[in-house]
Order: structure tokens, then C-alpha cells, then sequence
């Protein structure tokens, strides 16, 4: 039994609340989304999935001339709540489409979310298949469970708009700088609820630390 052999969820393709500078697209779309362990919201705007989900995106290569450019991308956001209460925990999760990998993303402690960016220059079929599949790497025995919303979006727009609202901070290793970026950002607020959470989103060592090199990630 494949993914498509599940009942199939609708989830709508929404408007980033931040991306204010646009108008969101007039025409409504959704997206069929299959996994044998999906749970979806009653809200329609996300679900989740454990080990591998398929979501069957309609034909977007019309949304740059229909926004007349204000989107060109599709924004596939995957948030894993569990990790940080698994600081043991490595997975990985592939993107696919058409069965070939167009992006990997690496979870474990506090990198808890990532964004896939996809070209809507890729999505010129009636249906195009994309697939999700998360492994371990590393950790115990429990599987995470990982929520799924997606976007319509601009890149550059968006790189702006995450280089503008950004808050750098540059240390040496082990002097605190920890603790002063939870306190600048009220990061360490206690949240249960995905629609609750702090809208911050706070990366201790985020990438590569060799040196003093400190690279964010693109997710």
C-alpha cells in the first residue's frame, strides 16, 4: 500500500500574515495531501505526518502572470515540535517531486522548522507529486510527528523580509550570548499551542560553527 492508497485531506494554499506588502492571490486553491498516519485540522490550513505524506499540488505555472509577479514560489513549511524536548533526536526530511529529491532539511534540537522553496516553474503538470519522507539519523525509538502548512510566496521578497525582521547577534563560543538572545526575543516563553506560540523563532548555533563561522540555514 502507497500513500495514495489513503484517504485523501484538502489543505489550502494560504497568504504569509507577515507578506502585507501584496494583496493575497484571488483564486482559492487546495491541495490533496495523502499519508497513512495524517492528522488533519478543522481549520483546513495544515495536517501532520510521521514517516511520509504525498500532497498532489495542482498546476501553479500561471501564479507569477496571474499576481502579475507577486508570487512565484509555493512555500512548503514543516514544523517539528517534538525536538527540542528530544535534544537526542537527528532526522532528516527529504522533498520530492516526481520522485526525484529537490531539497533536504535536518532537525534536532532547537531547529524545529525549515521551509522548502518550490519554483512554480516546476509545477507545470495538472497534478504534480510531491512527497515528504522523514528518517532517523540518530535518537530513540518515539517518531516525531511533523505539521505541514503551505504558502504562497516571492523568495527575494521573502529573503527581505526575514533579513529586516531579524535580530543578529555575534559572540565568542560560551560567553552567554545564549541567554541574552532568549531575553532580547522572549524566546524561553512557555508555549503548548502551535496558533499560541512567541512569534520568534530563535537558532542557537545555527549551521556550521567552525572557527567562529556561524551560517543560518536556508529553511
Amino acid at each position: 500500500m502507497t500513500e495514495a492508497d489513503h484517504a485523501p485531506t484538502f489543505i489550502r494554499i494560504k497568504h504569509l500574515e507577515h507578506d502585507a506588502a501584496v494583496p493575497a492571490p484571488r483564486r482559492k486553491v487546495q491541495v490533496e495531501a495523502r499519508s497513512a498516519d495524517a492528522v488533519a485540522e478543522v481549520d483546513d490550513e495544515r495536517w501532520s505526518f510521521v514517516r511520509s505524506a504525498e500532497m498532489r499540488v495542482p498546476f501553479l505555472l500561471d501564479l507569477p502572470l496571474r499576481t502579475r509577479g507577486d508570487f512565484t514560489e509555493l512555500m512548503v513549511d514543516l514544523h517539528g515540535p517534538m525536538f527540542p524536548e528530544h535534544p537526542d533526536y537527528l532526522f532528516e526530511v527529504d522533498l520530492l517531486l516526481r520522485g526525484a529529491v529537490i531539497g533536504t532539511k535536518t532537525f534536532r534540537n532547537y531547529t524545529q522548522r525549515h521551509q522548502y522553496i518550490v519554483s512554480t516553474q516546476l509545477l507545470f503538470e495538472d497534478f504534480n507529486v510531491l512527497t515528504l519522507n522523514a528518517r532517523r539519523i540518530s535518537g530513540g525509538t518515539e517518531a516525531p510527528r511533523f505539521f505541514v502548512r503551505l504558502f504562497h510566496a516571492q523568495r527575494d521578497r521573502l529573503l527581505r523580509t526575514l533579513e529586516s525582521n531579524s535580530i543578529w547577534v555575534f559572540s565568542t563560543a560560551h560567553s552567554g550570548s545564549t541567554w541574552l538572545s532568549q531575553d532580547l526575543l522572549c524566546a524561553a516563553a512557555p508555549s503548548t499551542e502551535y496558533r499560541t506560540m512567541t512569534r520568534t523563532r530563535y537558532l542557537a548555533q545555527p549551521g556550521s560553527a567552525v572557527r567562529g563561522r556561524r551560517c543560518a540555514p536556508d529553511g
